[in-house]
């Protein structure tokens, strides 16, 4: 009797990652908002500095908002042997190659997951591609009675294990939970991200893919198959 080989089933989900860079230095500074030193200082020389103790910090956070990061890569997939990288062109074409995976992945049923994404990817993700002149595929999200609504195929593993609560997001975040369960290393700190992509693109994009990875065992520990 011949045994007919078993097709791998297709998960029905799709893990993806986000990574942001700094905007120039030039273009941060020209939009950065006026800084001043704290109330109550008198000594000029302490609020030069106060000054640019908040210019520095201005500086260090511009990869986490909208307005001053730009989206460097983004990688996703479904296994570890299967993951992509939309790692080429400008961001408005990355942004744009995102988006229409995206949608069309839900369109078919599939979970879109990641790990704080609607804390924090996605905002950046849809405001990004907003100032980039692109739209807002309506599977993803939209404004409903005044108020914003993911697509209930979107999954932030973050909240599943924090069950929405805020208050707990520290202590859970990919590199805590891989090493709690066994699961693969970060491939190194994500504050570093805007560096390695200046200087080693293919690093870059093994340490998203590898963030990736490890989002995927997460979601399968949760029970998304």
């Amino acid at each position: 009797m011949t045994t007919i080989p078993q097709r791998k089933r297709s998960k029905g989900f799709t893990v993806f990652d986000c990574e942001t860079c700094p905007q120039d230095e030039a273009r941060l500074l020209a939009i950065a908002p006026e800084f001043e030193g704290r109330a109550g200082t008198k000594d000029p020389e302490k609020i030069a500095a106060q000054i640019e103790e908040k210019k520095r910090a201005y500086l260090a956070d511009s990869a986490l908002h909208w307005l001053t990061c730009e989206v460097a890569l983004i990688c996703l997939g479904n296994d570890s042997s299967n993951i992509s990288a939309i790692s080429e062109g400008t961001e408005a074409q990355k942004l744009e190659q995102f988006l229409n995976i995206a949608s069309y992945n839900l369109q078919n049923g599939m979970k879109l997951i990641g790990h704080n994404i609607i804390g924090f990817d996605l905002p950046i993700i849809i405001n990004r591609a907003r100032i980039n002149g692109l739209r807002i595929p309506e599977t993803i999200g939209q404004m409903n009675n005044g108020r914003w609504h993911w697509n209930e195929n979107i999954v932030d593993t973050l909240q599943v294990i924090t069950f929405g609560n805020k208050q707990d997001i520290a202590g859970n975040s990919v590199d805590a939970i891989a090493k709690a369960c066994g699961f693969p290393s970060k491939l190194g700190d994500g504050a570093n991200f805007h560096q390695l992509w200046k200087q080693n693109k293919a690093g870059a994009i093994s340490y998203c893919k590898q963030d990736v990875t490890i989002e995927i065992l997460i979601a399968e520990m949760l029970g998304y198959k």
